[in-house]
C-alpha cells in the first residue's frame, strides 16, 4: 500500500457519528499541530489550521462525521437493535432493492468504556414470522447488530 492510501485508510476509519465528532477532530489536532504555525476549533467543530508562506493558497475541506446509527434497544439474546441516527425524519435512510445491504459487514458501537466491535446482521430464515418471510423488502426494524454476546 502507498502512504497515501495508508493515510485515506486511517482518516476514513475513525469513527465520528454526527454531533460527536471529536475523535475525528482530535486527531487532526494532535497529527497537524507539528505542522502549522496556527490552528483554531470553531464553535461548529471546523478544525482550521494555518500553514503560512507566500504564493498560492490551498484549502482541505472534509465531514468530520459520518452515517450512524443509535442504539434502540438490547434484547435478552445479546442483539443490539438499531434506529437511523439521522435527526430529521425526512433525512432517515430508506432500504430499497438497489441499496447496498451491510449483512456481515463490521460495525463500531462507541460506549462511554470504549469502541465493541461488531457485525451489521439480520434476522435468517429459519426464525422469521410468516409476515417477515412475505415481506419483499427488508426495512431498518430488520437490522440489528451482533456483538458475539450470549447475553443482555
Amino acid at each position: 500500500m502507498t502512504p497515501l492510501f495508508d493515510l485515506i485508510k486511517t482518516y476514513t476509519e475513525l469513527p465520528g457519528p454526527g454531533g460527536d465528532e471529536w475523535i475525528v477532530q482530535d486527531f487532526v489536532q494532535e497529527r497537524w499541530r507539528p505542522h502549522v504555525q496556527e490552528m483554531t476549533l470553531t464553535p461548529v467543530g471546523n478544525v482550521i489550521a494555518r500553514v503560512g508562506g507566500q504564493g498560492p493558497r490551498l484549502m482541505l475541506a472534509a465531514h468530520a462525521d459520518e452515517i450512524c446509527f443509535v442504539v434502540k434497544y438490547i434484547d435478552d439474546n445479546g442483539f443490539v437493535w438499531i434506529a437511523s441516527g439521522q435527526r430529521d425524519p425526512e433525512q432517515r435512510p430508506t432500504l430499497r432493492s438497489s441499496v447496498f445491504l451491510p449483512w456481515g459487514h463490521p460495525a463500531l458501537i462507541l460506549t462511554e468504556t470504549g469502541p465493541v466491535a461488531c457485525l451489521f446482521a439480520t434476522l435468517t430464515g429459519h426464525v422469521l414470522t410468516p409476515a417477515q418471510r412475505a415481506m419483499t423488502q427488508p426495512t431498518w426494524n430488520d437490522i440489528f447488530l451482533d456483538v458475539g454476546a450470549p447475553s443482555r
